[in-house]
């Protein structure tokens, strides 16, 4: 089978190849705007709900031009890492973790409904939390809010007794 040489210029107008034309292709369809970009490398740590804090830097990174080589994270820091290696933009990536759906729902972006991601990812999935049911009594009572609630309600007692009528014997 003979090859075929696509010249750059012919006539005045420029010939691309098949797999050229391929690539515009894939481009127009998933409306993505290849530009020249910055790239850095990014390393995310933990920290549970800091994991959604990295979203608006995502976004000022992505919207100015610079995005991610290489990406390592731990624990929430690895969630953020892994949607950034897999390929996620900062809007995707910031429409996923939105589980807080606002009304009326905003759409997913083009370039996920294709792939059949129609929905964000509840943001209650991201945490590990117990039921309260499975926290020990002695657990409970060790958390600053535990106390804060005895305080009060020792306070409101006491305060019954002061205000209530007393007896004279």
């Amino acid at each position: 089978m003979p090859t075929i040489e696509y010249k750059n210029i012919a006539v005045g107008r420029q010939v691309l190849s098949p797999a050229q034309q391929a690539v515009q292709r894939v481009k127009a369809a998933a409306k993505i705007a290849f530009q020249e970009q910055m790239s850095v490398d990014g390393v995310f740590e933990g920290g549970g709900a800091l994991g959604t804090a990295y979203l608006g830097g995502l976004r000022a990174l992505h919207d100015n031009g610079i995005w991610f080589k290489r990406v390592a994270g731990n624990s929430a820091g690895a969630i953020t890492a892994a949607m950034i290696a897999v390929g996620f933009t900062a809007p995707e990536i910031q429409w996923l973790s939105s589980g807080f759906v606002p009304k009326p729902p905003a759409l997913a972006p083009d370039t996920l409904s294709p792939i059949g991601i129609t929905r964000p990812i509840p943001f209650a999935d991201f945490l590990d939390l117990p039921s309260i049911n499975s926290i020990s009594t002695p657990n409970k009572q060790k958390t600053l809010l535990w106390k804060a609630l005895i305080a009060v309600s020792r306070r409101t007692s006491r305060k019954r007794k002061n205000d209530s009528p007393q007896r004279h014997r």
